[in-house]
């Protein structure tokens, strides 16, 4: 290979890297928190899409589709909500985002305690209910309290 063809290809090899470290820098700071972020809504998106796509049977029969609809569709659009709106800083959007996934968890919750109460007393359910509560919910409030008072992200902070 000629020092030609080495610095060449070198260069093209360098330009997906100068991408990414100028999608990087493109992100204002806080960039690991709102990556997080983006990731935790990202996965919620799919969450709420597996759920419309494919419902849990052992939550869906007894308590019928449409709940199972009602709250798979407020995850599945809060969270590509908030997901469009993490990065602009477009914390309005991202309120809305979270409270709707926050709804759709709530529902969810309290479809898992009903079928706890209801199911045999070897069986249990409050495992899901504590990770639906913890994390979902307390992760929800956490965010909730840090975009509050503003509209937009203020600059600088």
């Amino acid at each position: 290979m000629t020092t030609v063809q080495h610095l060449t290809a070198r260069a093209a090899a360098s330009r997906p890297v100068r991408a990414i470290v100028a999608l990087w820098d493109s992100i204002h700071e806080p960039r690991v928190k709102k990556v997080i972020y983006a990731v935790t809504y990202l996965i919620a998106t799919g969450i709420g899409a597996v759920t419309l796509y494919r419902p849990p049977t052992s939550i869906e029969t007894p308590l019928g589709p449409t709940l199972t609809t009602v709250w798979g569709a407020l995850i599945l659009a809060g969270a590509l909500a908030a997901l469009v709106a993490v990065f602009p800083g477009w914390w309005w959007l991202e309120r809305v985002g979270i409270i709707s996934v926050a709804a759709g968890a709530l529902i969810y919750f309290g479809v898992v305690v009903t079928l706890h109460m209801q199911s045999q007393p070897e069986s249990s359910r409050l495992t899901q209910a504590g990770v639906i509560l913890g994390f979902a919910w307390a992760g929800s409030a956490a965010r909730l309290w840090e975009i509050r008072g503003f509209t937009f992200e203020p600059r600088g902070r």
